[in-house]
Parts: C-alpha cells; sequence; structure tokens
C-alpha cells in the first residue's frame, strides 16, 4: 500500500485586506500581513491581541467552578496536618500540573507527596485500587491533575473509605460525576468560566494561583509565591503544547508568555532538561522546541519506566541531582526512539500487508509490541496513511508485565473521525477505555481485538460513507526561496506560539533544481537531505520521515516543488535560512488548488 499522496491547497487571501494591513500601519511586514489576513485576521485590534498577548488576558483562577472550595478544603487539611498526596496523569501534562501544585502546596507548609502511577502496571487515571492504596499508605487528602473527571467507582471507593478528594481535570466528561469534595472543572455543567480549551497543567495552576492569593489574602502576591507561579506558569505552557491544547483565547497568552518566562524563572531540573534536549537559535525557547525536544524526554520515562522521574526533576531544589536526573530522562528517550523505530516498521509492514490501497480506518496489534509506544506508532500511522489508526500492544512482553492479561491500545483521528466515541460503542468488548475526539486509549482481551476490529470498520465506513479520508496540506503563501532572508524569516516568529488551531507557516516554492543527490542521514535513517536551488541561490532541506520517499523524491529528474516551513539556524556561526520540507511534488509545476481564508479553516 503506498502512501497516499497529499492534496495541496494554498490560502490566497483578499490582496485589498492584506495591502489595508501595511498601508494602515498596522503591521510593517509584507510577509507577516499576508500571513494574517491567510488566518482570516484583518482587524486592528484582534490582531494586535494575537501578536501581543499578554499575562493579563489569563482568566482569574477564581472563575473556575469548584475551586473555591478546593482551596478552603486544602487549607483545612493543611492546618490539620494531614497528609496530602498529589495524584496525577503520567503524560506531560498531568506531569507538569502535578509538579505546579506541589511546589505550591510545599510554599504553604503541607505535608505533601505525589504518585503518578505506572503506564502499564497501573494503568490510566485514578482507579479503585490505587484509592485503596492511597488509605493503606496513610494519605488524608488526594488532589487528582489531569484525570479523574470519569473515575465514578474510584470516587465512590474513597467516600466509603473516608479519604477526601479533590478533583482537578480538565477531560472529557460523562452523564454522571464523581462524588468528591470538590471538582476543579472549566466545563462542568453551569460554569461560567469563560474558556473551556485549557489543558488539565493549566487547571493545576490556576488552582496553585487561587491558593497563593488566599495566601496573601490580596491578587497582588509575595515575590516568593510570584517566583512560584512564574515556574508554574512555565510548566503549565510546557504541558499545553504537549497536550496539543488550541492555543487560542488564554492558552496562547499562555503558551506566549509562560516560554518567555521558563528559562528566567526556571527550576533547576527545567534548567538541566533544556541543556541536555536544546541548542537555541537566537537564544529563544519556542512552541517546537517543547514539541520535538522537552516533551518526547519528558514522555519517555512514562512510556519506558516510570513518569515520576519528571516531577522529581521538576521539583528537586539541588543542581547536580536534576542534571543526573534530566540525564536519565535523555538516556530513556535514545531508548525509546529505537524501539519506536521497530515497532512502526513492523507496523507499515502491517498495513501494506493488509493489501488495502485507501483504507478507513487501521486496526493493527502485535504480541510483544511495548504498550507505552502504541500512541506514537497510532500518529505515525496517521501521518502515513492519513486514517484513523489504533494500535495494540498484545501480551506477552518482554518485561517485567509478562503476565499481563490485558492488550492495550491507543487511537488517533484523521478526517474527523472521532476515536474516543468509536470506543464508547464498542464498550461491551472492551475493559476500559477513555480519552477524546482526536484521541483515546484502551484495554481489550486479546480474544476480543477480532470483532472490535470489525466494529471499529463498519463505524469508520459508515462515518466516511465508504470514502477514505485523504490528507490535505494547507499552504499559507507561494515564496520564490531565492528572496527568503533571515530578517523576512524571523517575521513570522511573531506568530508564535504555532501549535493547535494556529498551524506553522507553510509555504509554497516552484519550479526548484536539486543540486546533487538527495541522501539519507540520521541516527533512524529516516530523514532526507538535500539542496535546491532557484535564481542562482542554494538553500539546504531537510525531511523528517521522509526516507521511505527517496526514489520519489528522484524522479523527477532533478524538478521539484516543495512545501516547507523556513527556519533561521545558526551553525558555525553562520545564520541562514533552511527548508523544512513539509511534502512534495517531484515537478516544476505542482498541483494545487486555490482556497479562500474561511475555506483554509476546515482544513487547518
Amino acid at each position: 500500500m503506498p502512501r497516499r499522496a497529499k492534496k495541496w491547497f494554498l490560502v490566497r487571501p483578499d490582496s485589498e485586506a492584506v495591502e489595508r494591513l501595511t498601508s494602515d500601519g498596522i503591521v510593517k511586514s509584507p510577509v507577516l500581513a499576508h500571513l494574517l489576513a491567510a488566518r482570516g485576521l484583518s482587524d486592528a485590534a484582534a490582531i494586535r491581541t494575537f501578536l501581543e498577548p499578554k499575562l493579563t488576558d489569563l482568566h482569574s483562577p477564581l472563575l473556575l467552578p469548584g475551586i473555591e472550595t478546593a482551596c478552603s478544603a486544602i487549607e483545612q487539611s493543611i492546618a490539620r496536618g494531614d497528609r496530602i498526596c498529589v495524584h496525577g496523569d503520567y503524560d506531560v501534562d498531568g506531569l507538569t500540573g502535578t509538579s505546579t501544585l506541589i511546589l505550591a502546596l510545599r510554599q504553604l507548609g503541607a505535608r505533601v507527596g505525589f504518585h503518578i502511577p505506572h503506564r502499564r502496571r497501573e494503568g490510566y487515571g485514578l482507579t479503585v485500587a490505587s484509592i485503596e492504596n492511597h488509605v493503606r499508605d496513610g494519605q488524608n487528602l488526594v488532589i487528582t491533575v489531569d484525570c479523574g473527571i470519569t473515575a465514578i467507582d474510584a470516587a465512590r471507593r474513597a467516600r466509603e473509605l473516608g479519604l477526601a478528594l479533590i478533583i482537578t481535570d480538565h477531560h472529557e466528561m460523562r452523564a454522571e460525576l464523581p462524588d468528591a469534595l470538590a471538582l476543579v472543572h472549566p466545563g462542568l455543567p453551569g460554569s461560567k468560566y469563560p474558556f473551556a480549551g485549557i489543558s488539565g497543567a493549566m487547571v493545576a495552576f490556576k488552582l496553585a494561583w487561587a491558593l497563593g492569593m488566599r495566601s496573601c489574602g490580596s491578587e497582588k502576591v509575595t515575590p516568593e509565591w510570584t517566583k512560584i507561579l512564574l515556574q508554574g506558569l512555565g510548566l503549565a505552557a510546557l504541558g499545553a503544547v504537549a497536550d496539543h491544547v488550541p492555543l487560542i483565547d488564554e492558552n496562547r497568552a499562555l503558551v506566549r508568555c509562560g516560554l518567555a518566562h521558563l528559562d528566567r524563572h526556571a527550576t533547576p531540573g527545567i534548567k538541566a532538561l533544556m541543556e541536555v534536549s536544546l541548542t537555541l537559535n537566537d537564544g529563544q525557547l519556542k512552541s517546537e522546541d517543547v514539541a520535538f525536544q522537552l516533551a518526547p524526554r519528558l514522555n519517555a520515562a512514562g512510556r519506558l519506566e516510570c513518569a515520576r522521574f519528571c516531577v522529581d526533576l521538576f521539583t528537586e531544589p539541588e543542581e547536580p541531582k536534576a542534571k543526573r536526573i534530566a540525564q536519565v530522562l535523555d538516556e530513556y528517550n535514545r531508548k525509546r526512539r529505537q524501539i519506536e523505530l521497530e515497532q512502526t516498521t513492523q507496523a507499515k509492514e502491517m498495513a501494506r500487508a493488509g493489501g488495502q490501497d485507501s483504507p478507513l480506518v487501521l486496526i493493527l496489534g502485535k504480541a510483544g509490541w511495548h504498550p507505552g509506544l502504541v500512541g506514537i506508532v497510532a500518529s505515525r500511522m496517521v501521518d502515513e496513511f492519513h486514517c484513523p489508526a489504533y494500535t495494540i500492544a498484545i501480551p506477552p512482553w518482554d518485561d517485567e508485565s509478562a503476565d499481563e492479561k490485558l492488550a492495550s491500545g491507543s487511537a488517533r483521528s484523521a478526517g474527523g473521525f472521532p476515536v474516543q466515541h468509536a470506543l464508547l460503542q464498542c464498550a461491551d468488548l472492551l475493559v476500559s477505555h477513555g480519552g477524546h475526539r482526536a484521541a483515546a486509549g484502551f484495554k481489550v482481551l486479546p480474544e476480543n481485538i477480532p470483532e472490535l476490529s470489525l466494529r471499529l470498520q463498519a463505524i469508520a465506513s459508515d462515518y466516511f460513507k465508504g470514502t477514505p479520508p485523504r490528507a490535505a496540506l494547507c499552504l499559507d503563501a507561494e515564496a520564490p526561496i531565492d528572496a527568503l532572508t533571515v530578517e523576512q524569516v524571523r517575521q513570522i516568529d511573531k506568530l508564535e506560539p504555532f501549535g493547535e488551531t494556529n498551524r506553522s507557516p507553510i509555504f509554497l516554492a516552484t519550479d526548484l533544481k536539486m543540486v546533487g543527490d538527495p541522501k539519507v542521514v540520521g541516527a533512524t535513517g529516516t530523514t532526507v537531505q538535500l539542496r535546491v536551488t532557484q535564481g542562482g541561490k542554494v538553500f539546504q532541506a531537510v525531511g523528517f520521515q521522509l526516507a521511505d520517499r527517496l526514489e520519489e523524491l528522484k524522479s523527477g529528474g532533478g524538478s521539484l516543488s516543495l512545501a516547507f516551513n523556513p527556519k533561521v539556524e545558526t551553525f558555525n556561526g553562520i545564520t541562514s535560512v533552511k527548508l523544512h520540507i513539509r511534502d512534495f511534488q517531484p515537478r516544476a509545476r505542482p498541483e494545487v488548488e486555490s482556497i479562500t481564508p474561511t475555506e483554509a479553516v476546515g482544513l487547518s
């Protein structure tokens, strides 16, 4: 089954709108004006808010439903000398939120510890078993981070055992809500919170913020609390980027301001992680640095071993210990990349062996796959075949969990397919499931996998009406590469942070010529490196995860059209523009369809 070609769409904004932005002095750069108009932004006030988000754009934490009750309960628990446990999720969103809350509770003098479930041994979220373990360990109050809003049975067991429970979460909830001391969630029924799209780490940060305000008796907090909250702001920014929340409303202010403050107010652990992960261009931390460098190292611990190392890292006050933990996480990430490559290669072979040219959905499972990496494999399948993917690790596994009886699965969406809703329709076949429209996880008995596959195929067929989804690539502007300068590309950074709902601008360049032959580079052999020329100027270009299309790249006789992100990079003291390839067509004049900014919204 060959990789399905993407369909290219070029956004053509109204030329008068572009001219008006520059002539009225709203923006000075024609490139920036074009990109703003391509995103449908033309109002001066909206553009200023978009380009210059501020901390004052963050909504008051006191607007969150349940937060006053939660704060009161925490204060009373601290006054009694209770043992408090922060129970967080094992992904980056949960880990950063857990760390923020621990820093705040320590400032209040709480007897606080934390628990991050082991992905394979304990599974996701708050469970009846975890509640019983907390009671056995002598905990008096448990505060969840990024989980718990669907933990009906666990909350009921906590009530039976007399364990106080506060749930902070942002995930989709069910009709029945857990019976807890307090529920802190932006989307609760009757909520007046202005924006429901915040991450779990942001909810935890808002709780820490509210605790700080109450401790100081004012919206203006002390220098000690200011330091903690700025550290929490940076951690919440990491969580938001890693969790792919929409970068609109207060999320945009959170990520822009949080990343800006992250280095200056970093904990020793954040500094150590950045040292082993990053070589920053222009010294500025960007959302892509988080998404492709920091977040994978944090996720690797949870996927391969135990994510509690990450909380240890973020809350460790001593620099030498923090550096040692960061090095351990870096080693986990190297191991993760190797295993991921092996499983992804196997999954691609299985998909192609199925003989379907255009699958509606992929359901792939293999004995021995690492259960902590099936989510990444599912994402790779979506990138490769652009259809929803359900990938399943089937026991036995070559580790201490070899006696596990349940298969562990993960799902990623494409074409708008609601992967969690599809699992809900198969709930009778599953042991557990959770997630949202774009991503989900589940547990299933191996013997139920064939029937699950048939059901999901039928659901996908009904959803797509028998027509497979096709990858769409939205291009923001056509630009001759010989006119791209370092100064022009740096103007694009004003649109940061990039992520969900605010894509990194993709440019189109046509009639290029390759200089020499492209070559495969990198430790995993998945990256293509080449040189292209136009108007006598030669540019370096790199294509990640494109090595398997090497022969296609050569098939145009040297002619090429590129869809790319321009990047400013410095190497050996020389700063230049490098092209990061998103897709290509091996021809001088590509097949591309023009669309309006309004039509582009559905493709972003």
